[in-house]
């Protein structure tokens, strides 16, 4: 992406960190006399009023944000909530004295126990965005806090009666969590999980795994056979499938659910629709920056995690707003805003300015723009017309995109030449 910083000096902006904006009218070129020739934008890391007031937020304040942003993406019909996945995210700290600050260790990419954050996430497998992300130091596992997690989070903003499908990975391998969604909180819905190979597990495959019979091959690579049992302390009944290598009979996995009448391969077709949520998760350290967050405060960690939210859901809105293609792919993802950012500024030339209203105009030059930029243009014109588009942060303020086709296009021989400029709109 690069700024164009030709033409006649402009009044520069200041880009806080907080993404706080800010005009000067004093033109660049007299601040610095050598940079006569140059203007565009300065970016200048401080801290706005805005960043100085949130830092003093504490849990049961973002607590409250929170809440007010899911139920805000309700009304927008962002998120549904009735079909859900739960994960972690873990986030190394890199810090020195990390059991003194009481931060617990967990998992890395690699498997070894390293201090760090532990966010749990909820994510909407129907909308596939984001529902919920909680922080949690790292010494936290699923099993010791799910339940607190859904009755403080949760079920105070859906109604656990009308939630038909939970999915969950293998952390989440505890009788007594199965019996908590499947009988005491959500009676109405099912649970999909995959199955973690302890002492309970075991002892329950073992029959099938003893016998040759009862295998099918499920692709080339797979057999599968399906059992049907009932939990040892609860007597709920389970659906477990199990899949192996069809040359080695070896690479043991395990699904189960508590709706016994799926058929074996829809059972696993089921569970792998969570991997949206391993999707969500890597699109929110790629294009959110998830990961990118300093110091080890709970608190302002937390109020990080509350921003990546309203930044993912804001997207969400901007993605239905657009519709299409972006919106919602054949395999159920979607453009993520790294993707987006590309498609949109990667290795093009535009200004930025304010006009005499207040709002930005951004002007992408040497194109007439594509059918992409177009509904982007269509969608702020519309929404500044209806009131809707501006920004609290940057005072109040709106964009909007134009175009510029800044060269001319060839003519004969003696014709005077002619700037073509088309605007969008």
């Amino acid at each position: 992406m690069t700024w164009n910083i030709r033409g006649e000096p402009s009044p520069c902006l200041q880009v806080c960190r907080t993404s706080s904006i800010s005009a000067t009218r004093l033109p660049l070129w007299r601040e610095h006399p050598w940079q006569e020739e140059w203007h565009g934008l300065g970016m200048f890391g401080t801290r706005s009023r805005y960043c100085e007031d949130t830092i003093e937020l504490k849990f049961e304040q973002l607590h409250a944000l929170r809440c007010d942003l899911i139920n805000r993406a309700k009304e927008l019909g962002l998120i549904e909530g009735i079909k859900i996945a739960f994960d972690f995210h873990f986030k190394p700290f890199y810090g020195n004295h990390s059991k003194e600050k009481g931060l617990g260790k967990g998992p890395d990419k690699s498997g070894d126990l390293v201090p760090g954050f532990r966010p749990h996430v909820a994510w909407d497998l129907v909308t596939n965005t984001i529902l919920s992300m909680t922080y949690y130091h790292g010494g936290v596992r699923a099993p010791g806090i799910v339940e607190q997690y859904c009755e403080q989070h949760i079920f105070p903003l859906f109604d656990p009666r009308a939630i038909q499908e939970i999915y969950m990975d293998s952390e989440y391998t505890k009788e007594a969590t199965v019996q908590y969604f499947k009988r005491v909180r959500c009676p109405n819905g099912d649970v999909y999980l995959c199955l973690k190979k302890n002492k309970q597990i075991k002892k329950l495959i073992a029959p099938a795994l003893a016998e040759e019979q009862g295998w099918e091959k499920c692709d080339d690579e797979d057999e599968i056979k399906a059992i049907k049992v009932k939990l040892p302390k609860t007597q709920l009944p389970l659906k477990i499938v199990i899949l192996r290598d069809l040359k080695t009979g070896k690479n043991i996995r395990c699904f189960g659910s508590t709706n016994t009448q799926l058929t074996s391969e829809d059972l696993v077709k089921k569970y792998s629709y969570r991997c949206l949520i391993e999707n969500g998760l890597k699109d929110l350290v790629y294009s959110y920056f998830l990961d990118e967050m300093y110091g080890n405060d709970p608190e302002k960690i937390e109020f990080e995690f509350y921003c990546v939210m309203v930044a993912r859901l804001t997207y969400e809105y901007f993605l239905k707003d657009l519709g299409g293609e972006h919106h919602c792919h054949e395999d159920g993802n979607k453009t993520t805003l790294y993707t987006m950012r590309n498609l949109l500024f990667e290795k093009r030339n535009f200004t930025l300015e304010q006009q005499s209203n207040g709002n930005f105009l951004l002007t992408l030059l040497d194109t007439n723009g594509n059918d992409l930029e177009r509904r982007v243009a269509k969608m702020l014109d519309d929404r500044m017309a209806q009131g809707q588009n501006k920004v609290l942060w940057w005072g109040n303020r709106g964009i909007i995109l134009h175009f510029d086709d800044q060269y001319t296009p060839g003519k004969m021989s003696g014709e005077p030449s002619e700037k073509v400029s088309r605007e969008h709109g």
